[in-house]
């Protein structure tokens, strides 16, 4: 039912909280360089105990996870570490305080009923040294026999800066329908022109792809992304908190 979708989807965007945000990433950022992801596991995980499901931590991620009525499973992923010499703003405790958010709009929207399908909420250690953590995540449900069920995994990874409102809808051709209903959607409900991109390289979505699940990066426009990636001056001060 369209109707009802669009009621769903407004009621989730007014529960967005801007203040909230912005005080996870200053938090993240307080913490200082997180080369490892591990100094800010702590922060996190008090954060996402706060949501009505206390996430488990091992295998280089903090899991959170709101149970469906149905097999299948959608995953929200943000990687919670910096290269060196960083306290990593945009990088990426942008995109993991868009997951700590959408988690705390969604455990609220389900409090009193399950979604269809399940909610895997994802803060990955390492991705900079080699998508670890979504690497570990990804080895996990194939050996569980999980993996199977998950029809899509949204990745955030520096969704932060802007200097032309243009948000990247980034995954492989064979997903190109995919691409396109996030732009939809994307042109829909906000006002950020959605620019798609279908070479996949470099983040959390990769290894998704690589076997064969839906796999999407939303990422600020990478042509005008922030000059100050994988550099000391990716500092809080240089973000754009509505973008």
């Amino acid at each position: 039912n369209k109707n009802e979708k669009d009621a769903q989807t407004s009621k989730a965007i007014s529960l967005l909280d801007i203040d909230k945000y912005k005080a996870y990433v200053k938090n993240l950022v307080a913490v200082g360089n997180r080369s490892k992801g591990a100094e800010a596991t702590e922060y996190l995980i008090s954060e996402l105990q706060k949501q009505n499901n206390p996430p488990s931590h091992s295998d280089y991620n903090i899991v959170s996870k709101i149970q469906g009525t149905t097999d299948e499973s959608i995953v929200v992923i943000g990687h919670m570490d910096t290269v060196r010499r960083t306290v990593g703003a945009d990088d990426n405790a942008s995109g993991a305080s868009g997951v700590l958010e959408l988690s705390r709009v969604l455990n609220e929207i389900y409090k009193d009923q399950k979604p269809e399908k399940s909610l895997y909420f994802v803060l990955s250690e390492d991705e900079e040294d080699g998508l670890l953590g979504a690497r570990k995540f990804v080895k996990k449900l194939k050996k569980s026999g999980e993996l199977k069920n998950i029809v899509l995994a949204i990745n955030m990874d520096m969704i932060a800066y802007n200097s032309n409102n243009v948000l990247d809808l980034e995954t492989s051709k064979s997903n190109k329908d995919l691409a396109l209903e996030f732009a939809e959607m994307a042109k829909t409900y906000t006002n950020l022109t959605p620019n798609l991109v279908l070479n996949p390289w470099g983040s959390d979505h990769m290894p998704f792809l690589d076997e064969g699940v839906p796999a999407i990066l939303t990422i600020e426009n990478w042509k005008t992304h922030t000059p100050c990636w994988h550099k000391s001056c990716d500092t809080i001060d240089t973000l754009n908190f509505e973008y």
